[in-house]
């Protein structure tokens, strides 16, 4: 019989939400410095833009992470096995 082989993409995931945080956050930058640049007004837009995509990109990472992490088996702790010749008692 041929074993079944799973792959791991958790790595994978996790650096595609970190690509969408800096897509978006760049994409908030740009559209912010468009409008400024059509309204002559300074760096306002560009700030709400980078703080818009920022917003976003940690949404979509805290999403992408809650998906990894809802998958994962439960974590059970290993504890040490009680030796009957201690002398702790």
């Amino acid at each position: 019989m041929a074993r079944e082989r799973r792959v791991d993409y958790t790595g994978l995931a996790l650096l595609a939400g970190g690509v969408v945080l800096v897509a978006l956050t760049w994409a908030g930058y740009w559209l912010g410095a468009l409008v400024d640049a059509r309204l002559h007004s300074g760096a306002r837009w560009t700030t709400v833009g980078i703080i818009v995509g920022l917003v976003f990109g940690f949404f979509d990472l805290y999403r992408v992470a809650a998906l990894i992490l809802r998958n994962q088996p439960p974590i059970t702790p290993v504890l040490p096995e009680k030796n009957e010749n201690s002398e702790d008692e």
